[in-house]
């Protein structure tokens, strides 16, 4: 099961790069935050500022359990018309910030416990040499094939030439052409609203249960080569696999925003159909159709 490892070792480099990733994110927003604080001297607008800090960063837990009572007591006060001014504001913001100094702190153990295992994993493991899949030695294209690709390419990579202007006029003279238009066009784009709201507060997308049915859902599909199909098979058999595939994939929700596709691009894969034509299928990273097949359901 080489593909099995290759794609373990994948998903453990990935989690290494997503906690790596999001511990510079925190450490700018935290040195972002000490330098406003450096030129507010109000105590109650330095603990408000503290606190939209702590509120707004997706990479901070909702409400850390250890700190459940000491959070909403502190909310309370700080929706106060009239703030008490008896209220150990300096205490409120001297463990608000120890709070966020621990969690930094645990992003740079983190790191430190991910480079720890990917230095023991190069030591113990040697690569297999790579094998260029494009090689003559491997394929012989027919003449068909190619005539096929080529088609296809010209399609995909080839910007076709449209009247922007007319398609924009047109849409817009749909969407505001009668009154029903317009208000469905507005209840849709609060609905979209209202689902892209919901996906960035909920903090924990992925569990046991949402990467089962993920999973089997690519499975059934025919978006994944057979060998990948047998590589999910096997990771999900594997409890540790199936632990490291869900923070991985939770990283990657909690920071959707910064998600692209690969630099190098997304490599294809050329079926033949039954109706005597081929067919052009992604063949992404693992993690990526999974994270992909997620939001398309949600």
């Amino acid at each position: 099961m080489e593909a099995l490892s290759l794609t373990l070792r994948s998903v453990f480099s990935d989690k290494a790069r997503q906690v790596e990733r999001q511990k510079a994110q925190f450490e700018k927003r935290k040195i972002t935050l000490r330098h406003l604080l450096d030129f507010e001297s109000n105590e109650l607008k330095r603990l408000k500022a503290i606190m939209k800090s702590y509120d707004d960063s997706p990479l901070m837990p909702q409400i850390n359990r250890n700190n459940d009572a000491f959070i909403i007591e502190l909310k309370r006060f700080m929706a106060q018309d009239v703030p008490d001014p008896c209220a150990p504001i300096y205490r409120y913001e001297r463990r608000l910030k120890s709070i966020i100094n621990a969690h930094f702190l645990r992003y740079q153990y983190a790191v430190l416990y991910q480079d720890i295992l990917q230095e023991w994993q190069l030591r113990s493991t040697k690569p297999e040499p790579l094998i260029d899949d494009t090689s003559s030695e491997l394929y012989d294209l027919s003449r068909s094939k190619e005539e096929y690709r080529r088609f296809w390419e010209s399609n995909v990579f080839v910007a076709k030439e449209t009247n922007q202007n007319a398609i924009a006029d047109w849409l817009q003279g749909f969407f505001i052409s009668t009154k029903d238009n317009t208000q469905a066009f507005e209840n849709f784009k609060a609905e979209v609203a209202g689902f892209e709201k919901s996906m960035k507060s909920n903090k924990k997308h992925f569990t046991k249960y949402t990467l089962n049915w993920c999973l089997w859902g690519l499975l059934r599909s025919d978006l994944l080569t057979d060998g990948k199909k047998q590589v999910l098979i096997a990771m999900n058999q594997d409890t540790e696999a199936q632990g490291d595939m869900i923070d991985v994939l939770n990283m990657r929700m909690n920071t959707l925003d910064d998600w692209t596709w690969p630099e190098a691009g997304v490599s294809t894969e050329q079926r033949w159909s039954v109706a005597d034509k081929y067919r052009f299928f992604h063949d992404e990273d693992l993690m990526d159709a999974l994270l992909l097949r997620y939001i398309g359901v949600k």
